[in-house]
């Protein structure tokens, strides 16, 4: 690695965002022999990128490079940033290589795929429906998340045929649900429905429609319930609105309405709708029991549907007025 040897990764990672020529031949070298500026390199080139910093010639010249850092050290960042220059070029590559195999590592299937994330590049569907077919199976792992991405990939394309494939796949939870339920709203002309519905509600919250309400509502109660459980739920003040997440659950995944009714009925008295009053009830629950929603934590992820599939069966039934 010559003089580059001896910079730190952090020095090595500047010069190659910085895009400039003479800086990124000098890195070169180090780029094949040492994995922790290989990986500095791929970070920087992908902010020269971002920053259109980086000359089409210069994309070109490390594409190569690039591509066998994905395809020999498993890199994930060097195969996003050659699907973002060339994707039918890293395609081909990933292909030759057995990355975009059933048959791969279900880990090198999903980060590939992933890869492929912030560009408009799909898959044939062809292939999509192959590895879709032979797909790793099991809840553990990346097989899961690998499972999750050929679907999301296979319902980009938007044939009809796959209508059945993507409700059927809505039904649970996972990685895949999470995937058909995307698509779901999507497909309904709604993919920006969450964005809308949060910077609506943070302009002024009474001016949400009953739907919209709800919507969030269910967004903000797995959100929470994801970073800290019913627990941080119920003491923020997005716990006030658990009344309209109970009705979307109560009519869209009765599975998750019973659980979210095990949380309140742990109260003895409904929650209150104010969040100084709910935190006094909070208070007395803690008490007499240290863990008081902890096993309704774990069951809230057992059981029930994908949030994003509930979502989009509640936007179904009331698609005017979500989309505004």
């Amino acid at each position: 690695a010559g003089p580059v040897g001896a910079l730190s990764s952090a020095a090595v990672l500047a010069l190659a965002a910085s895009g400039r020529a003479i800086a990124l031949e000098a890195l070169r070298p180090a780029f094949g022999e040492d994995a922790q500026l290989r990986e500095a390199i791929v970070s920087g080139l992908a902010s020269a990128t971002r920053r259109s910093y980086l000359a089409d010639d210069a994309k070109q010249s490390w594409l190569e490079p690039v591509l066998l850092a994905a395809s020999e050290h498993r890199s994930s960042d060097a195969a996003e940033l050659a699907a973002r220059w060339d994707p039918e070029r890293a395609c081909a590559h990933f292909r030759a290589s057995g990355m975009l195999h059933a048959s791969a590592d279900p880990f090198v299937l999903s980060s590939t795929l992933a890869a492929f994330g912030g560009t408009d590049f799909l898959l044939p569907r062809a292939d999509l429906l192959e590895l879709w077919a032979h797909r790793p199976r099991g809840n553990d792992g990346f097989a899961p998340r690998a499972c999750g991405r050929i679907l999301g990939m296979l319902l980009r394309h938007g044939h009809s045929d796959d209508e059945g494939l993507m409700r059927e796949s809505a039904k649970g939870r996972g990685e895949v649900a999470d995937a058909a339920g995307w698509e779901w709203m999507r497909r309904m002309g709604l993919g920006d429905l969450e964005s809308r519905v949060f910077d609506k509600s943070a302009r002024d919250p009474s001016t949400l429609s009953p739907a919209e309400r709800r919507h969030l509502a269910l967004i903000l109660l797995d959100g929470e319930i994801a970073n800290g459980g019913f627990d941080q739920y119920f003491f923020n003040s997005n716990g006030d609105d658990w009344p309209h997440a109970l009705a979307l659950l109560d009519a869209f995944d009765p599975e998750g309405a019973a659980v979210l009714r095990k949380a309140i009925a742990r109260f003895g008295e409904p929650p209150s709708q104010d969040r100084e009053k709910r935190s006094d009830q909070l208070a007395l629950l803690h008490e007499r029991k240290d863990d008081v929603f902890g096993d309704l934590d774990q069951e809230w992820y057992r059981v029930g549907m994908s949030v994003y599939a509930v979502l989009a069966g509640h936007a179904e039934a009331h698609l005017s007025e979500l989309r505004g």
